[in-house]
This record gives structure tokens, C-alpha cells and sequence, in this order.
């Protein structure tokens, strides 16, 4: 994931789509960029396993990488292949896996949302969201996007997701302690339940997807070389995966200004009451003040996490409402009494 990382960083306009299949060294759990780590996740069964935890940069919930193909593809918004926006994308994409799911010979559906109640509340494959694609009525795919740039420089998509070959349910069983194995099964497959892989290698598979995809948006895919570990650019992109399972407390989520420096990643952190004002202030910086009863607070808004640079009283506030008040009354007399002297000489 490092280097979809690496690759979507150095997408420019123009750059022609990139679409990449690879598979993992070990188990490994990647938890979707905004999930908690909470107990329903047995970390020591996991640092027992010897399966790292990471957090991708995009979306959605926790998928178990053990024998799966996954899948990256990056392009610019905006291309006729493949639209506008998430769910434009989503859908144009779908296609490709739609082929490639007949030509396995399965009768693939496309759906968009699922009412179903989630009893695991960290799987990905229990619950289909956006141009999902259900096999038997259970979910086949998982995946997420990520977008960064902007209108004027722009806009670039990637989509990562996985394709489980052999059958993940026994090993969520033991990661994810509120799982069910009924639920688990009533809601996804695997090539391996549907009876594909293993009689179908992941090679040959990892080729059938590479020309559905080629077939489906009339492409010519060239092979370019993998990139080497002791590159500095998938090195630095490394840095934003730590392992998770030993110390969640440390991880530190890779910042959205990495992908897209337009977009804050976060505004606010716990209870601060409604905004009163906004202002600039001399550092070119967005301050809010808030009022939040005998609590009001200067916020600071940056990147960087926040910081509360002034504390006062509900008292302090008033007074010094009060006080602008004041001014503002002094200046609209003061603007009043000059357009009366004024008008006052004209006679």
C-alpha cells in the first residue's frame, strides 16, 4: 500500500491510468483510515499470529489480507472512462469486475446500499455500500477510494481494494471477537467457497482480471518495474504504515495536506460550543471564538493539532462584547455627526 501511496502522490494531469494486482508476504489486517481500534479487535491473538495491523489512507472498514488479490487503480477525475466523482468512479470501475466475474462463469450483481444491521461493526465484507458487487447475494469485493489535487491543478482518484481467494472466515473468527461465523457467512464468499481457486491460480486469475479491465475500457496496458525498497519515495510513503498491533496508541494517521493540500484534516476536537466569531488573525491564521457558558474558548484552526491559545470567562467575554459594542457605537455617531455638519454648510 506504500506504493499506492507513492503512485497516487506522483499522479499528474495527463499521466495515463495505472492499474496494479499484488499480494501480501503474510496476514496482515488493514483497518480503513478512520476506524477505531477498539475491543471488538483481539490485538494479541494478532501479535500472537505474528499479523500486523496498518491503516490504509482511504476509507471503510477492516479487510483481512491473507491469500487475496489486491487491486489498485489510479486516474484523473474528470476522464470519460471513468467520470466525475466517488461514486461515478465506483460505478465505472464496477464494470470491470462485473466481466471478470462472468467470465469466471458467476452471475455477479451490482447494488448500491444494504438495510441488513451490522453485527461486526469492523468487517468490510458484511455490509455492500456505493456500485457494490454481490455474488449470491454476498459480497465478493472490498473497497475504497481516496481523491486529492484540485480543480485547478487537478483532481486524481485511487481505488485499492481485495478479491479473497481462500476462505477468510476462520481467521476473522479469532481477530474479531463480536463476530459470528453464520453472519460472516450469510454475507460474503470467497473464489475458494465458490469452488474457483484453487483450481484457478492467482496467476491465471491476476491475468483474467488485467484483460477484463483492458477489454472493458479498450486499454493497452504496458508493464513498467516494480519499484525497488531502498527507494526514497516508497520509503518515506512506508513511514505512514507503521504496525499497529503492538502500540494502536502511537500511530499517527498519514495528513490529508500529504495527499491534498487544499482539504484540512480535521477541525475541531471535543466539545467547544457554538462558533460566536471568526477572524484572521495577524499570522494569517483562522481563529474562532466560541461560547460554550462559563468555557468560551479562542480556537485556533491549523494543521497541526489543536491548540486552545486563550481561556476566559462567560464575564470576560461579555465585557469585551460589550466593549466592540462601544466602538461600533462610537463610530456610527461619529458618521452621523459629520454627514449633518456637512449637510449643515451647504445652506
Amino acid at each position: 500500500m506504500a506504493v499506492d501511496l507513492h503512485l497516487l502522490q506522483q499522479f499528474q494531469p495527463g499521466d495515463s491510468p495505472i492499474f496494479r494486482l499484488y499480494s501480501w508476504e503474510r496476514p496482515t489486517l488493514s483497518l480503513g483510515r478512520n476506524e477505531k481500534i477498539d475491543q471488538g479487535i483481539n490485538l494479541d491473538f494478532c501479535r500472537e499470529e505474528q499479523i500486523p495491523l496498518i491503516r490504509r489512507m482511504t476509507g471503510g472498514k477492516a479487510v483481512l489480507h491473507q491469500s487475496d488479490l489486491t487491486y489498485s487503480i489510479i486516474g484523473e477525475l474528470g476522464d470519460p472512462q471513468f467520470g466525475e466523482g466517488v461514486h461515478e468512479t465506483y460505478r465505472s470501475l464496477a464494470e470491470g469486475f462485473l466481466l471478470f466475474f462472468e467470465k469466471l462463469g458467476l452471475k455477479p450483481q451490482l447494488v448500491d446500499a444494504s438495510s441488513s444491521r451490522d453485527l461486526e461493526p469492523h468487517l468490510c465484507f458484511t455490509v455492500p455500500s456505493v456500485a457494490e458487487i454481490l455474488v449470491e447475494g454476498r459480497k465478493l469485493i472490498g473497497s475504497a477510494q481516496r481523491i486529492r489535487g484540485s480543480a485547478s491543478q487537478g483532481r486524481f482518484f485511487l481505488q485499492h481494494g481485495s478479491i479473497p481467494l481462500d476462505d477468510p472466515v476462520p481467521r476473522m473468527l479469532s481477530i474479531f471477537r463480536n463476530a459470528e461465523e453464520q453472519d460472516l457467512r450469510s454475507k460474503m464468499h470467497s473464489l475458494e467457497t465458490l469452488n474457483i481457486y484453487p483450481t484457478r491460480t492467482k496467476k491465471t486469475l491476476a491475468s483474467l482480471l488485467k484483460d477484463c479491465f483492458a477489454e472493458c475500457f479498450q486499454l493497452d496496458w504496458t508493464q513498467k518495474p516494480g519499484f525497488r525498497p531502498d527507494d526514497e519515495g516508497i520509503q518515506n510513503a512506508v513511514k505512514h504504515f507503521p504496525d499497529l498491533s503492538s502500540d494502536p496508541q502511537t500511530f499517527k494517521r498519514p495528513k490529508l495536506s500529504e495527499l491534498n493540500p487544499l482539504v484540512p484534516e480535521k477541525m475541531f476536537e471535543g466539545e467547544f460550543g457554538r462558533i460566536r466569531t471568526a477572524q484572521i488573525g495577524p499570522d494569517g491564521v483562522l481563529y474562532l471564538l466560541t461560547s460554550n457558558g462559563d468555557n468560551d474558548k479562542i480556537i485556533r484552526i491549523s494543521e497541526s493539532p489543536l491548540e486552545e491559545v486563550t481561556k476566559f470567562t462567560s464575564s470576560e467575554s461579555v465585557n469585551n462584547l460589550t466593549m466592540l459594542y462601544v466602538i461600533i457605537g462610537i463610530v456610527i455617531i461619529g458618521i452621523i455627526a459629520f454627514m449633518i455638519i456637512k449637510n449643515s454648510k451647504k445652506f
